[in-house]
């Protein structure tokens, strides 16, 4: 039998839970079962013993870690996530985990996920190069179940799917007999007790508790309602009136269209060529977006060769998802001459982020260095810009009586709890206030790893930022973060910079003046020959407000010489 995990049975938590979970981690070359629960109690979506936040991690850690709650649950999320190919085990270690393309098209589907939440569910295929299970059946269990459904009569009950469709090796000939003994059952003179018996049955062969195997049908049943693809109808088929799954208008539909298709399995790929394989990757992908309504237009040429090619052997349209069912690297691989490289990293960057967070670090004193701001040329002092900032700015200046101190409090104070949803293009609007051209990069840009970047003809800088949800003290992680950044910058060519020009990491506050920060910003600069800028807020508002009612500048050729603890100052 198809078991699946069962962390809850809200899908739309669980949607939302893997989004923040992106948000969070996806800088990381991998992140692990104790990364995400760190991020699930930072982020207040878990609690342990009554607690929330950290107090909550620390309750629920144990030595010993099948008995850590926290632990559990983030194992839990992540086999869901691996079954619905947003994640995947990194080659060296299974419960190390990579984000894959499709999780990166569900973390940016916030306002709609339910369409491509469908997708994954029907991409769901058994065997496969994903998961580690044990069964040889072959069978792609949301297909089977509608299908099931339909061929029944449109209704099915927790206990049928339990002995039918999730217990079956497809194929036409078993498919046909699973219905007939499932019609055997209905039609029986005690057929609750009939199906009973064929419960108990299936129970002794695996040597599962009959609650267990009901149990691994906790998510299938969720899923099914959140698609909308079945609802809940009183129907009399046993004896008494029982509630059971029942296809909806849509869900009958969608049968239609699954019995006019070509269902891919994994099995059926060993006879392919590397190359067809490939094509099929390409194809089953992008058809996959398309149906969730991902807007595809602008890549469908690059697909014809490829539909002409596989329709000789496959001729009906096709249902495959790659990663759902291959490792990402070779669908990552696949998909490179479409889209292009697709979370690929230097190895520089990968030996950054594995360097142990555990290694003991020696702090040191902080390297500061020193923005001299000047006069405009022009004598008009009041910026150009359109930044909302800017107006602001502007409003607490006559608040202020044009201190800039009073004016810097009344900002951080505004912004000391925000998000990076709010962080992230404040950081960027001031830049943009100062005369500088910087930008956020756009959700699903996978090769632009940086949260912000300056743009300039010679000088581009990479900006790394830290909301004050996620840290109040810009932390080493930061600190690697930046320099991934620059790696990857340096690397891919995406702008143009040099190794001399600074890259930043902006946040709330500067860490302490005994930090391990500053002893690996110096480390970095010695190994990599790369230079590491920290700014507070309070810092790049007051470059900000000088700017707005003083008229003072910042140039490139200023900021890109900076590295350790940025400060102002006045010439």
């Amino acid at each position: 039998m198809i078991r699946f995990p069962n962390p809850g049975s809200n899908i739309p938590t669980m949607t939302k839970i893997f989004q923040v979970l992106y948000s969070y981690l996806n800088k990381q070359y991998s992140f692990s079962l104790d990364d995400m629960s760190r991020t699930l109690t930072l982020a207040n979506l878990a609690s342990s013993s009554g607690y929330m936040g950290e107090e909550a991690l620390n309750r629920s850690t144990r030595k010993k870690r099948s008995l850590d709650p926290l632990y559990n649950q983030s194992k839990m999320y992540a086999e869901v996530y691996r079954t619905l190919g947003w994640i995947q085990s990194t080659e060296t270690s299974r419960l190390q985990f990579r984000f894959t393309l499709l999780g990166e098209h569900m973390a940016i589907a916030k306002n709609n996920p339910l369409p491509l939440f469908r997708q994954c569910l029907l991409g769901i295929s058994y065997p496969n190069e994903v998961l580690e299970i044990k069964s040889p059946n072959k069978n792609r269990p949301f297909f089977t179940i509608l299908k099931t459904m339909n061929d029944l009569g449109g209704v099915i009950n927790r206990d049928e799917m339990i002995v039918g469709p999730l217990s079956l090796d497809y194929s036409d000939a078993n498919y046909s007999n699973m219905i007939k003994r499932l019609i055997q059952i209905r039609t029986a003179s005690d057929n609750k007790q009939a199906l009973q018996h064929e419960l108990e049955h299936l129970s002794s062969t695996l040597k599962i508790q009959i609650n267990t195997l009901q149990n691994y049908t906790r998510f299938p049943m969720a899923a099914l309602r959140h698609s909308k693809w079945v609802e809940d109808k009183a129907v009399k088929v046993y004896k008494g009136t029982r509630t059971m799954l029942s296809l909806t208008e849509e869900g009958k539909n969608l049968v239609s269209w699954l019995n006019d298709i070509e269902s891919i399995y994994y099995p059926d790929l060993k006879s392919n060529k590397e190359n067809e394989i490939a094509m099929i990757c390409r194809i089953g992908f992008f058809e996959m977006l398309e149906r969730a309504d991902f807007d595809i237009e602008h890549i469908k040429e690059k697909l014809i060769e490829d539909k002409e090619y596989i329709q000789k052997q496959y001729k009906k349209d096709i249902l495959f998802s790659p990663y759902q069912t291959l490792p990402q690297s070779f669908v990552n691989e696949s998909l490179r001459p479409i889209i292009g490289k697709i979370n690929e990293i230097s190895d520089e960057v990968q030996q950054v982020a594995e360097v142990s967070f555990d290694k003991e670090i020696v702090s040191e004193e902080p390297l500061t260095s020193t923005i001299f701001l000047q006069n405009a040329y022009s004598n008009n002092s009041s910026s150009s810009s359109e930044e909302e900032i800017v107006d602001e700015i502007k409003k607490l200046a006559v608040k202020c009586s044009n201190s800039v101190k009073l004016i810097v409090d009344e900002l951080c104070g505004r912004f000391a709890s925000s998000d990076k949803d709010d962080f992230y293009p404040l950081v960027s609007s001031l830049f943009r206030t100062l005369g500088l051209r910087c930008e956020n990069p756009r959700h699903g840009v996978n090769y632009q790893r940086w949260d912000a970047i300056i743009i300039d003809d010679n000088f581009s800088i990479p900006i790394e930022i830290k909301s004050p949800s996620e840290e109040e003290f810009l932390s080493v992680k930061a600190v690697r973060q930046a320099l991934e950044n620059k790696i990857v910058l340096l690397s891919r060519k995406s702008y143009i910079t040099d190794y001399d020009t600074v890259t930043l990491a902006v946040g709330y506050k500067c860490p302490n003046s005994r930090s391990d920060v500053y002893r690996l910003i110096n480390d970095i600069k010695s190994t990599y020959n790369i230079n590491i800028g920290i700014l507070d807020i309070s810092t790049l508002f007051t470059l900000a407000v000088k700017k707005v009612i003083e008229g003072k500048e910042l140039s490139i050729d200023i900021i890109k010489g900076m590295e350790g603890i940025i400060n102002v100052a006045d010439i």
